[in-house]
């Protein structure tokens, strides 16, 4: 797939140039080719909703965020690795099967093991343990317990990670929206701004995916104009600039674009709001939230002995 597309781009930008294939053409090319091959990868759509009909996706994004809420919660009352092996397995087969597939989980292989690396370190060199068990490293001395916590709390991590993941692909930002609001809705007794929080961070969610298509236009921009982005640590970070500055500063003319479109649109004046949309939880829904509800308390309660 991606190879006709580099050979679609070639032959439609030789047509444009009247045959000839000029530096500018041939950095255009390129750039365009890069940035194929990483959207084939998942590097560049992380993050973004992926529109599908399949069974997660026609879930209930209340129910979603329910199962979302008791497996963190749960994740923070065991200490068991069989429960996040078995999760972490769940949830592979889930953004494999239900939200797009290999090229999703290979995009994330990448930001999984930085992390991992970061913890795996931070225990060996910062924990020492009070067991009898110890090991040399090139003078370090790594204790059992550090080996034992760098393993359950990457897996911890990586369990989060993906969780995040199949909910941010196979819900769009509208319905989280909605759903942050109806559990922040019991609140609104002890007179909290639910509908402010519920607006903020229904922001928070959806730019996170325009920020996104907004940093890869910036890159291609830079890509055609010559940049590389590659060479060592401080390159690259230094190279970076190129890309933080123009994000930054279209982030804010846009941040008041939306402050006066909300303020156009009478937000803020105490009147009580009505939803074009009312979502009503059916079967299937109540199904997957005790069916997942009772797996998640099983290996909580009988994850130390599997």
């Amino acid at each position: 797939m991606a190879v006709a597309q580099n050979n679609l781009l070639l032959n439609q930008i030789r047509t444009q140039t009247a045959g000839t294939f000029d530096l500018r053409s041939q950095s255009l090319y390129i750039a365009h080719r890069r940035i194929i091959r990483l959207k084939s990868a998942g590097f560049i759509t992380q993050g973004q909703y992926l529109q599908s009909d399949s069974f997660i996706h026609t879930l209930d994004s209340r129910v979603k965020l329910a199962l979302a809420l008791i497996l963190s919660i749960a994740s923070l009352m065991t200490e068991s690795n069989s429960f996040n092996l078995i999760l972490i397995i769940g949830l592979v087969f889930c953004l494999i099967r239900f939200t797009g597939g290999w090229p999703v989980l290979r995009g994330m292989l990448k930001p999984i093991l930085i992390m991992v690396i970061i913890t795996s370190a931070y225990h060996i060199i910062f924990v020492r343990g009070t067991g009898s068990g110890s090991y040399d490293l090139f003078g370090l001395q790594i204790s059992q317990d550090a080996i034992d916590g760098a393993i359950f709390y990457s897996g911890r991590l990586v369990m989060y990670m993906l969780m995040m993941t199949v909910l941010m692909k196979s819900t769009n930002a509208t319905e989280i929206g909605d759903a942050i609001l109806f559990f922040l809705k019991p609140f609104r007794l002890i007179k909290l701004p639910v509908d402010h929080i519920g607006l903020m961070l229904f922001i928070a969610v959806r730019y996170i995916s325009v920020l996104g298509d907004e940093l890869s236009s910036i890159r291609a921009a830079q890509l055609v104009r010559g940049m590389r982005f590659d060479g060592n640590l401080i390159t690259r970070t230094r190279k970076s600039i190129s890309l933080v500055a123009p994000l930054f500063s279209s982030t804010l003319a846009r941040a008041d674009r939306l402050a006066v479109a909300i303020k156009g649109r009478g937000w803020g004046n105490d009147i009580s709001r009505t939803s074009y949309r009312i979502d009503s939880i059916g079967l299937s829904d109540l199904i997957v939230l005790i069916g997942g509800s009772s797996l998640v308390v099983s290996l909580l309660l009988f994850g130390d002995k599997l």
